[in-house]
């Protein structure tokens, strides 16, 4: 098994979910979902061990009969881990 001793570790991430939202029309209220491609990309930072920074960004396409919508999301968080 290899090792990274790198405190900056890149990274890219693939995959599939269910996106919801409330819609507001006329004066009615729903919610509408579709089926969600997702694809990101991003870098951890270590900090030590066992903290870090994780900044990235995600590419949300919804598909499906209520799709054809695409949103980029940026994110940044702190991350803690036990090894």
């Amino acid at each position: 098994m290899g090792t990274n001793h790198s405190r900056v570790v890149p990274y890219v991430k693939f995959g599939m979910g269910y996106m919801e939202a409330l819609v507001s029309a006329g004066g009615e209220t729903g919610h509408e979902g579709a089926p969600t491609l997702v694809a990101g990309a991003g870098l951890r930072t270590y900090l030590s061990h066992h903290v870090g920074i994780d900044a990235g960004a995600m590419v949300m396409h919804n598909i499906g009969n209520n799709g054809g919508g695409t949103a980029i999301v940026p994110a940044v968080g702190f991350f803690f881990q036990s090894k």
